[in-house]
């Protein structure tokens, strides 16, 4: 029988801010959970397959959980998956993106201390705030979970805001051409 909660990886975070600047401190408000994709690239003569971790993987957003104010964190991400993490603000903006992935598999529990915290750093024994009640579910983004793409998420918006001005003729300030043109 398949069972959704076998295919959910629970994941705890002691504390974001844990290796960050110390300037981020309490700044922590969410946490994207983001999906990376194998690509393949069509070249010739060769075709490249890369993957996570090479720069040249597909992402898609998942969403976001909350960050507790001691700075932890407690949610489930789909299993299978090669996902890493942004610590956001309030306004969503990124304090620090994860540079590499975790991949996840049925059945584990993972978790970490924090933030690129130095290597040989044991997680404290005390609680964290998240700890204490269920995991958070990923709240989508509200342009739904799909991979980027930047003809469907972000030229409709150069197309609303920016191409009446920057549609590359040769006129003063129109030169720079945001439209979708090739």
């Amino acid at each position: 029988r398949f069972d959704l909660e076998d295919q959910l990886v629970r994941v705890v975070i002691q504390d974001v801010h844990e290796g960050l600047d110390p300037s981020a401190r309490g700044k922590a408000r969410y946490l994207q959970v983001v999906e990376c994709h194998e690509r393949h690239m069509h070249t010739k003569p060769y075709a490249i397959e890369v993957g996570p971790d090479s720069g040249f993987e597909t992402k898609t957003v998942l969403g976001t959980v909350p960050v507790e104010s001691d700075g932890s964190a407690y949610f489930r991400v789909p299993a299978g998956k090669s996902v890493f993490f942004s610590v956001l603000d309030e306004r969503r903006q990124a304090l620090h993106t994860m540079r590499s992935v975790t991949n996840v598999q049925a059945g584990e529990r993972t978790g970490c201390v924090g933030c690129h915290e130095p290597a040989r750093r044991a997680p404290s024994g005390a609680a964290t705030l998240a700890a204490k009640r269920n995991p958070s579910p990923i709240e989508p983004p509200p342009w739904g979970v799909q991979p980027m793409d930047f003809s469907a998420l972000i030229q409709p918006v150069l197309d609303k805001h920016c191409t009446q001005c920057h549609d590359g003729a040769n006129a003063e300030g129109k030169s720079f051409d945001l439209t979708a043109r090739q």
